[in-house]
């Protein structure tokens, strides 16, 4: 009895310590691990700041104020002020995210790093916009929580190519 209960404690134990390894690559943890770390800039805009935003851009852009009422927070996160072994470390576990969850819609792979944006879906609404910079000088993670149409989100990406082509 004390075999089998030894045996159910021992793959019990390992089946969790599995689990959480595999839990723990996504954005979500990526951002938590890296925004404690020393000399990392991250910065939280929320729903309440983009709602007191919404009240100065009324009389301006109407494409920035319906994209402003999609958006319901921004975390972002740089790394430029960190030492290597942070940035090196980031790179090795944003290699690994987990993006079942996310299509990625944009992959640049360079010799010391990479660039990628992804995208989290729902009924054709895009719930999450995520921004992956990973390089050797430079490292940073963008994530855009809200509910932003596919097309308003397209028309924005075009308007904006658009003036930066003038």
């Amino acid at each position: 009895m004390r075999k089998l209960l030894f045996i159910f404690v021992l793959v019990l134990s390992t089946s969790t310590a599995s689990a959480s390894q595999r839990v723990g690559e996504d954005v979500h943890s990526l951002m938590a691990t890296f925004k404690n770390a020393k000399h990392a800039e991250y910065s939280h805009v929320g729903k309440l700041l983009f709602a007191f935003a919404k009240t100065f851009i009324k009389d301006s852009n109407e494409d920035a104020q319906s994209m402003l009422k999609c958006i319901k927070s921004v975390k972002m996160l740089d790394l430029y002020r960190c030492s290597d072994d942070v940035k090196r470390n980031f790179w090795t576990r944003a290699k690994r995210i987990d993006n079942r969850n996310y299509h990625e819609l944009v992959r640049q792979n360079k010799k010391d790093g990479f660039s990628s944006v992804q995208i989290k879906m729902k009924h054709g609404v895009v719930r999450e916009l995520v921004v992956i910079d990973a390089e050797g000088s430079d490292c940073s993670l963008v994530l855009v929580k809200g509910k932003i149409p596919l097309g308003k989100l397209s028309e924005i990406i075009n308007s904006q190519s658009k003036k930066k082509k003038k």
